[in-house]
């Protein structure tokens, strides 16, 4: 397994993974109005700022692309795994990485954290501290929780 930041010429990579969980696993927890909205917020257009400040990673795995993460400081977002390769220690690897990168400039680190993901956050120690919700159109709304995870001082030095 390997990390390394995105360069453009992978956005096609990023895109195509992180549309690729959201078409094939999101429809068993949202209705379509809000898969179209995650498509559209994680759009090209999105990862391709993203790329450029600097802030998405790759984890890869004998060459394949098989998860991604976007690191904004003490902010995590974007962090999507294929979903044949869910359960696997993807996600784990992915999340000690950015989870050490933000323990090194802050105390906390915060997640928007969809219903796929929120199990998955709160096995690693983060806890909701509020709700949010936007709309989606169609009369949909998207309810969401922020998740912060606090970094004892021996967490800090273990990371």
């Amino acid at each position: 397994m390997e990390i390394h930041q995105a360069e453009e010429k992978e956005l096609e990579q990023v895109y195509d993974l992180t549309a690729g969980v959201i078409r094939e696993v999101y429809p068993f927890y949202y209705p379509e109005p809000v898969v179209k909205f995650f498509l559209k917020l994680h759009s090209r257009e999105e990862i391709r700022k993203d790329i450029r400040e600097g802030n998405v990673y790759l984890l890869t795995d004998q060459g394949e692309c098989v998860g991604t993460g976007t690191w904004q400081k003490r902010r995590l977002s974007r962090v999507f795994v294929r979903a044949d390769r869910q359960k696997k220690g993807y996600g784990k690897a992915i999340m000690d990485f950015l989870e050490e990168k933000t323990a090194k400039v802050g105390r906390s680190v915060l997640v928007e954290a969809s219903l796929p993901g929120a199990g998955f956050y709160e096995k690693r120690g983060y806890q909701t501290f509020c709700h949010h919700t936007t709309p989606v159109g169609d009369g949909y709304m998207l309810v969401y929780e922020i998740m912060r995870k606090n970094f004892s001082e021996k967490e800090k030095k273990d990371l």
